[in-house]
């Protein structure tokens, strides 16, 4: 419970962060500027995902099976990504300066390859620091929202200057993420590269799911144009923020479901991680798409446009994180084939889908292309993970109900009332649903079972 308090406060916090550093930049640069801000950060974010994003998820299940010698796994790591990332951002940053139009603001972008080195999370979860990574997060965002408030009430427009600033805040993280590295205890574990061929393909795999998530405003604003990049990036921070809970959620149970492949129960861990995600997710994806429009609108008038891209990203969403959940099991316990052949499907079916579907219907049809392919991805996972062990979809029977109740309940008052008292009622359906059918028996041991059994405590 302390480590999910400390997940959920944290996570919460930087979240409402991101979203107040959004509406600034949203109210102050518009729709079709917000779309060309968004295209240069998810630059950097293409770069640090090349840099060796793909690794860390082996990394952790290495550190999972020999907690011993996670300071050596993570110093190689962050060794490994710096080194990529360097070369990377100043090949990027050559580019830039020679054939863009906005060299540098393009340029800054590139350089948050290198603060992207040093991301800690997950994988100080596994060591059960979590509070180390969630104060440094913390303090990032409180500096970011602080200098992207200033710029805003200024009066800024410059792009160059935001990039400038959202480095500023990465590099505050990575300089304290140094010392946080150098306390980790000492040992000397197998080089990376002794790993990389035997998981060449997962990694390539993993590389490339990475690149089209870091890639989809960029992606959108290439078939769509800027004004769909900017209605995107709007309902996808929107979106991030409602389900907040599940994403802590889904962090919380990474450790378990890797630990449960070792010795645990693995069949029980993932029954209860895919119930735990499904009423995290599915009853604020029904309710959140009732007042979608509104909530949008919040960022600015032209954002109302977005209503039905919120909607459908927090459908993609859900489906995406009960995905996670099978893929992780089946990376635990070793199935690293059926594993590729989830991400690879859903990667294929958003390379296929997004460009069509986002000429035609813009943003929306971005969102739509987004959530087929988590369905796709989420289905393959499920069947594959149902090989290896006892699943069954009557569990997540109960969270739907609870779903359909907080729609209706939100729907039932929206008009009438607004959307404050839609959020409202909504919550409250949610709410009595949870107690009523999960935590009016349990939830004095709320967690025990989960510890029990994966057997990495608490």
């Amino acid at each position: 419970m302390g480590t999910l308090l400390v997940l959920g406060t944290g996570a919460a916090y930087q979240r409402l962060c991101q979203l107040l550093v959004m509406a600034f930049i949203a109210r102050n640069l518009g729709v079709e500027r917000t779309g060309e801000f968004v295209q240069g950060s998810a630059a950097g974010a293409v770069l640090a995902v090349l840099a060796g994003s793909a690794v860390r998820p082996l990394v952790v299940r290495e550190i999972a099976r020999e907690p011993a010698l996670a300071g050596a796994w993570i110093r190689a790591a962050v060794r490994a990504r710096l080194r990529a990332g360097a070369l990377l951002a100043a090949v990027g940053s050559c580019v830039a300066l020679l054939a863009s139009t906005q060299p540098l603001f393009w340029a800054l972008c590139c350089l948050l390859a290198l603060p992207a080195a040093y991301d800690l999370k997950v994988v100080l979860d596994m060591g059960a620091r979590p509070r180390h990574e969630v104060l440094l997060e913390s303090a990032a965002c409180t500096v970011q929202v602080g200098l992207v408030g200033l710029w805003a009430l200024d009066g800024g427009d410059g792009l160059a200057t935001l990039a400038a600033l959202q480095l500023a805040s990465r590099c505050l993280y990575a300089l304290a993420a140094v010392g946080a590295v150098r306390r980790l205890p000492a040992g000397s574990g197998p080089a990376l590269r002794a790993m990389a061929w035997p998981a060449s393909r997962v990694s390539a795999t993993i590389l490339l799911g990475e690149l089209l998530q870091a890639a989809e405003t960029w992606l959108v604003a290439a078939f769509g144009g800027n004004r769909a990049a900017g209605l995107y990036a709007v309902a996808q921070r929107i979106a991030a923020g409602a389900m907040l809970p599940s994403a802590q959620l889904v962090r919380l149970l990474l450790p378990h479901l890797f630990r449960s492949g070792i010795g645990g129960d693995a069949a029980r861990t993932t029954r209860t991680a895919l119930r735990s995600v499904a009423w995290a997710t599915l009853p604020i994806a029904a309710g959140g798409a009732v007042v979608a429009s509104p909530l949008c609108a919040l960022f600015g008038a032209d954002f109302a446009a977005g209503g039905p891209v919120l909607g459908l990203l927090l459908a993609a969403t859900s489906a995406q994180h009960l995905g996670w959940q099978c893929g992780h099991a089946l990376f635990a316990a070793g199935r690293d084939r059926p594993f590729t052949r989830q991400l690879l499907l859903q990667s294929v079916l958003l390379v296929a889908l997004l460009p069509p579907l986002t000429c035609t219907s813009g943003a929306v049809g971005a969102a739509l292309a987004l959530g087929l392919s988590h369905v796709g991805g989420a289905g393959a996972g499920w069947q594959a993970a149902r090989r290896i062990m006892p699943l069954a979809a009557r569990a997540l029977l109960a969270p739907c109900i609870a779903a359909a109740a907080t729609a209706c309940a939100a729907l039932a008052v929206a008009d009438a009332f607004g959307t404050c008292a839609a959020i409202a009622a909504g919550a409250a359906a949610f709410a009595l649903s949870l107690w009523a059918v999960e935590l009016r028996q349990s939830w004095r041991r709320l967690g025990h079972g989960l510890a029990e059994a994966s057997g990495f405590g608490e």
